[in-house]
């Protein structure tokens, strides 16, 4: 699954498969000798090395250090810093937003988008660039992490 949400920017292998450990429905950047000291250990980690994704059903969900592992090799838009609060609150990026798009970005390509030179999210472009409308559609956002925190109930 981490192969082929790569495969969407790149078709460069930035992690090697020996260094990946998946727990349950988690993956994991690894190093060797950690990794082989997870394996001899009585029970199952929770958690190991650098978190790269998450499988909910058929979605999967990056991590930050994945993010930006694909940063060099992804095309990738610019935009402005309140298109970048609304894009990490889910709301999609229209065209007056875009700071810069130095690529020749394809319809319905994923690219990641930025702000500051910071990743923080993926987007689907849906329309031209030249467009004054959505052109770029959320997919994933660094806010995800927080919306999936549950609310702590009171006592």
């Amino acid at each position: 699954m981490i192969d082929e949400f790569i495969a969407y920017f790149t078709d460069k292998e930035l992690v090697d498969t020996e260094h990946i450990y998946q727990l349950g429905t988690e993956w994991y950047l690894v190093p060797h000798d950690l990794f082989t000291l997870g394996k001899n250990q009585p029970r199952q980690p929770v958690f190991v090395g650098t978190f790269l994704g998450k499988q909910h059903g058929e979605r999967f969900a990056p991590g930050i250090a994945l993010l930006e592992l694909l940063a060099p090799h992804a095309a990738k838009i610019e935009v402005s810093e309140k298109a970048a609060w609304l894009f990490v609150c889910g709301k999609d990026v229209l065209q007056p937003s875009i700071v810069s798009a130095p690529h020749a970005i394809k319809l319905h390509q994923r690219v990641l988008v930025m702000c500051k030179n910071e990743v923080i999210g993926i987007g689907k472009v849906m329309g031209p660039l030249t467009e004054q409308k959505t052109v770029v559609k959320n997919v994933f956002d660094i806010g995800d992490f927080l919306r999936r925190e549950r609310p702590r109930t009171r006592r």
